[in-house]
């Protein structure tokens, strides 16, 4: 008899907010999300998949997918030191294919992340399209996004 596996991804709970607003502006110190951004996460499901990995009682990371009609946009991947983000987002898709009704994961990789390209085609995703010029921060660094795509399966 095969038995499941408890998963270590879960939805992010109101006391997640603390340990993830310190872990956001300690990665993303430029553009941080506050309370308020997780708080509405957490309300707006109908808008967002909020996902954390707790391992040890211990938050590793979490996930912000942005809702587009049947597609889930990463909007947010953070990772602390301890945990690698590669295996973190290999464990939010593993988990992520096998709930709810969207077709399609996207996420955007600046054209120079040519390891983290190389990442998701391993995953099974496949660029589709390349945005010009999607990242300006800088005017003298110009960047275009590599845009990849994770087709959910429709075969039963």
């Amino acid at each position: 008899m095969k038995t499941k596996s408890k998963s270590p991804v879960r939805m992010m709970v109101d006391t997640d907010i603390p340990r993830l607003v310190a872990l956001d502006n300690h990665f993303c110190p430029n553009c941080p999300l506050t309370e308020k951004h997780f708080r509405n996460c957490i309300r707006l499901y109908s808008a967002w998949t909020p996902l954390v990995i707790v391992s040890g009682g211990e938050l590793r990371s979490f996930c912000l997918f942005q809702h587009d009609k049947r597609d889930l946009i990463l909007f947010r991947l953070i990772s602390n030191p301890a945990a690698s983000w590669h295996d973190s987002f290999a464990v939010y898709l593993d988990r992520m294919k096998g709930i709810g009704s969207w077709r399609r994961i996207i996420v955007d990789i600046p054209e120079r992340e040519l390891d983290t390209q190389v990442f998701f085609r391993r995953l099974g995703m496949v660029c589709t399209r390349i945005e010009r010029g999607a990242y300006d921060d800088d005017v003298d660094d110009i960047q275009d996004a590599y845009v990849f795509e994770y087709r959910r399966s429709t075969e039963g």
